[in-house]
């Protein structure tokens, strides 16, 4: 099915998604994206830069103060997601090389509260092995927080 479709457009509506406000939109996104990291790399790799962008302006995205609890709730789960999303675009053959990606890290690497986040997720994942959560125990490519 895969090659029935121009990937590049395609990317461009997950992009789209992951820049929508509705919380349901970028969770689905988020798991498309996932799974396109897995079955089309290359092609994945020629856009990461206008998928990490997104998912930078999640994580720094703040709640208002006088927020219900739950948009603070749906807020943690987008950040979480968001980092899921950047481990599995990490896990690509070079991405590495890429600026955004190495952006992404000094990001995560400037504030306590994100480092914290990231580790969190690693853990999660390192317990669950369905569901959103994949396989990340292939450490080599995954950032160092010390």
């Amino acid at each position: 099915c895969l090659d029935k479709l121009d990937m590049f457009d395609y990317l461009t509506y997950v992009e789209d998604g992951l820049k929508q406000d509705h919380y349901d939109i970028r969770m689905l996104t988020f798991l498309m994206v996932v799974r396109l990291s897995i079955l089309c790399p290359t092609i994945v790799l020629q856009r990461l830069d206008r998928l990490v962008q997104p998912l930078k302006a999640i994580l720094q995205l703040k709640v208002k103060a006088n927020s219900i609890k739950q948009e603070f709730e749906k807020h943690d789960e987008l950040r979480r997601a968001a980092i899921k999303v950047f481990l599995a675009l990490q896990q690509i053959k070079d991405a590495n090389k890429i600026a955004c990606i190495n952006e992404f890290e000094a990001l995560v690497k400037s504030s306590k509260e994100y480092q914290d986040l990231y580790n969190t997720v690693i853990h999660e994942q390192q317990q669950s092995s369905s569901g959103f959560s994949f396989n990340t125990n292939n450490n080599s490519e995954a950032m160092d927080m010390s």
